[in-house]
């Protein structure tokens, strides 16, 4: 039992096994730095694809606000409403709520 002990003992102490203990660390560090990017890197696409749909968003905005303005012009100038209509691609129904 005593030279069992003895063993566990000496190779508990060789450096080989501190290097074992020392590559799973280092694996873990790696796991944990891949998971990281990985995290920013969806942040990243997402606040990319965030910042597309606001610019979509707001350029469908204000070519709709420029139509009415324009809409509300033609109809202060006596265009009818079919030709607005026509010109712009708002509804009748859009176009009679700005008189």
């Amino acid at each position: 039992m005593k030279k069992i002990k003895d063993e566990v003992n000496r190779v508990n102490d060789e450096n080989y096994f501190a290097n074992f203990i020392s590559v799973e660390e280092d694996e873990r560090k790696i796991r944990n730095t891949y998971y990281a990017n990985g995290v920013e890197e969806g942040e990243a696409r997402g606040e990319k694809r965030g910042e597309i749909r606001g610019e979509i968003r707001g350029e469908k905005r204000g070519k709709e606000k420029a139509l009415l303005e324009t809409a509300k012009n033609l109809l202060k100038y006596g265009m009818p409403i079919n030709d607005i209509v026509k010109n712009t691609g708002l509804s009748k129904q859009k176009i009679k709520s700005l008189q």
